[in-house]
C-alpha cells in the first residue's frame, strides 16, 4: 500500500512556485558597489541590497548570503521542475517511506514463501534418508545447500 502526496506537500510545493513565478527574472548575479557591499541584479535591474556598515565579521556574512541568494533564484526553478517531473514518474508509488516499507513487506513475504518450501523440500527429500557415505546429494539438496549459504 502506498501513501500519495501529502496536501501540506502540495501546498509547499504550490507556494514556492508562486513565490519563484512573481520574484524578478533570473539570472541573478552579485556586483559589490563603491562601499564594497553586495549587490543583487538581473540583467535589468537592482533587485537586492546586502549592506555590511564596513564590518569585516558582517561584510563577510553579506558577501556569502548574496552570492547565495542569486544562486537560489536559478536553483528554485530548476528543483521545482525536478521534483514534478519525479513526481510524475513515481507519484503513484507514494512517499519514499510508503514505498520502501512495501517493497520491505513484499520481501518479508517472499522470504517467509521461500523458508516454507525449503522446509518442505528438506522432509521430502529422500537422499537425506540414507547414509551420506552411500549417496550423492541430489539436485533438491544441492539447491538448498546453495539457499543456506545465500548462493542465490
Amino acid at each position: 500500500m502506498t501513501t500519495p502526496v501529502q496536501p501540506e506537500e502540495l501546498e509547499e510545493m504550490a507556494t514556492m512556485e508562486a513565490l519563484e513565478k512573481a520574484a524578478t527574472k533570473g539570472p541573478w548575479a552579485v556586483e559589490l558597489d563603491d562601499n564594497e557591499q553586495p549587490n543583487i541584479w538581473n540583467e535589468e535591474r537592482w533587485i537586492a541590497l546586502l549592506p555590511h556598515q564596513c564590518v569585516t565579521e558582517i561584510e563577510k556574512q553579506a558577501n556569502a548570503d548574496a552570492a547565495f541568494i542569486a544562486a537560489a533564484r536559478a536553483f528554485v526553478s530548476k528543483a521545482v521542475e525536478e521534483i514534478r517531473r519525479w513526481r510524475e514518474v513515481f507519484g503513484h508509488l507514494g512517499t519514499p517511506d510508503a514505498a520502501g516499507n512495501a517493497i520491505n513487506e513484499k520481501d518479508a513475504a517472499l522470504r517467509a514463501k521461500v523458508a516454507a518450501l525449503v522446509a518442505f523440500a528438506r522432509t521430502t527429500c529422500t537422499c537425506q534418508q540414507l547414509p551420506f557415505e552411500q549417496t550423492m546429494p541430489c539436485e533438491t539438496c544441492e539447491l538448498l545447500a546453495r539457499i543456506d549459504g545465500d548462493e542465490l
